[in-house]
């Protein structure tokens, strides 16, 4: 089992097959046996609800259960209100412990609420897909979507316990599995380009996803606008087709692939999955929705590149030379 520091006195664990003994242990800090509720979606719920009442019975009797929709499309403010009132029925406080056991979009949702509830409560994070374990353990803020503005709600957040257990993995699709691969790919590409050998040769994915971890929080620490490389591209594909076509990975992977053409990241991408063309959409459509949902400053705009030696830095730039900037790199992923 691997132990990663992730601020605040908190601590992501991971291993395979290591949640039960981990949220055991976890309660066991408690000066008194917490209650606890559940806070998951419908389909990981159909998978592992179960197993988890079972891992507390010894220490836990009737954990409260809140059942949500983990989807990203209902990362929504709509989403919260329902949690709040549960909350508020089984009057949690600060002595209570919140186990969050789902995908990033659930566990957005968690950190949302928990981030403006008016009372401190202990959340302990249990992500059961790739991209959650990646993030779940760094990220210190949360996100909501509102409409078809994708994360346009922000709050930061404090650093919860994680629990990562790659167990979990082996009932999620290789799609959404993937979704994580592109993190990493982004990682990769930006700081340690040794998560990009690792990620094509299957092994130790436990030590894959501390690595990942430790280059994120890296990245977060010393260069945090390089998060948002890409991000112009990937949401505007994202958001074209409504979220149903490309999931947030495969969008990423393909910013990616636009701005960092080569033969051999194509090969990485046909090796675990990932697309490396756009389909359904036209060049002129994609950059004109890129364009409108750039931030303006007179007629100059910013965009976080990438220069030959590999460092990235935001670059300030016309609306025209923008424009001639995507269509460019578009042309990568692009065929019309």
């Amino acid at each position: 089992m691997k132990c990663v520091e992730i601020g605040s006195g908190k601590l992501a664990v991971i291993g395979h097959d290591i949640a039960k003994s981990s949220i055991e242990e976890h309660i066991k800090n408690f000066d008194l046996p917490p209650r606890v509720a559940i806070l998951t979606d419908r389909e990981v719920s159909g998978y592992y609800l179960k197993d988890i009442i079972e891992y507390l019975r010894p220490h836990v009797s009737n954990p409260a259960i809140i059942i949500t929709d983990g989807n990203t499309m209902a990362k929504t403010i709509d989403a919260i209100k329902p949690i709040i009132e549960r909350l508020l029925d089984f009057e949690f406080g600060p002595a209570d412990l919140l186990i969050v056991l789902g995908g990033g979009g659930l566990i957005d949702v968690a950190r949302f609420v928990t981030g403006i509830f008016n009372c401190p409560m202990h959340t302990l994070i249990v992500p059961t897909t790739l991209l959650a374990m990646v993030e779940a353990s760094q990220n210190n803020k949360a996100f909501l979507s509102f409409q078809s503005y994708k994360d346009l709600l922000q709050i930061d957040t404090h650093p919860s316990d994680v629990i990562i257990d790659t167990a979990f993995l082996r009932t999620v699709s290789a799609r959404i599995t993937n979704n994580g691969a592109a993190q990493i790919v982004f990682y990769g590409l930006i700081d340690d380009r040794d998560l990009l050998t690792r990620l094509s040769v299957p092994g130790d994915i436990a030590g894959l996803i501390e690595a990942a971890i430790r280059s994120g929080m890296k990245i977060r620490t010393n260069k945090p606008n390089s998060l948002l490389y890409g991000r112009e591209i990937a949401n505007a594909i994202e958001t074209h087709f409504r979220f149903l076509k490309y999931t947030s990975g495969e969008s990423m992977a393909l910013a990616l692939m636009a701005m960092n053409h080569s033969t051999k990241l194509e090969a990485l991408y046909h090796r675990v999955g990932l697309p490396t063309r756009v389909e359904g959409v036209t060049r002129e459509t994609l950059i004109k929705r890129i364009l409108s949902r750039l931030v303006y400053e007179g007629d100059s705009t910013s965009i976080i590149m990438k220069d030959e030696h590999g460092s990235i830095a935001p670059v300030r730039m016309s609306k025209i030379e923008a424009q001639a900037y995507f269509e460019n790199i578009l042309a990568v992923i692009l065929q019309t």
